[in-house]
């Protein structure tokens, strides 16, 4: 339900302020040295479990957290 509800949000903040994405290049630097690292990162599930979301070294923005411009860690790691 918590994830349900923070992919919601954070749906809701990148379609408002119109879809914005961080580069591939900003989401590989955040995804290797930020997110691979940390020890909330579920690497089976490819999510974070400080918030639920997906987060993964590429993909489309409404799959990747790190993708979407708008959002940003729970940890306020990036």
């Amino acid at each position: 339900m918590r994830r349900a509800i923070s992919y919601t949000e954070a749906l809701a903040r990148w379609t408002a302020a119109g879809r914005p994405e961080r580069s591939n290049k900003e989401v590989d630097r955040i995804f290797h040295q930020l997110c691979k690292t940390c020890d909330w990162f579920d690497p089976d599930k490819q999510t974070c479990r400080g918030c639920g979301c997906r987060v993964a070294e590429g993909g489309y923005a409404i799959q990747n957290k790190i993708k979407m411009a708008t959002e940003n860690c729970p940890r306020d790691l990036w």
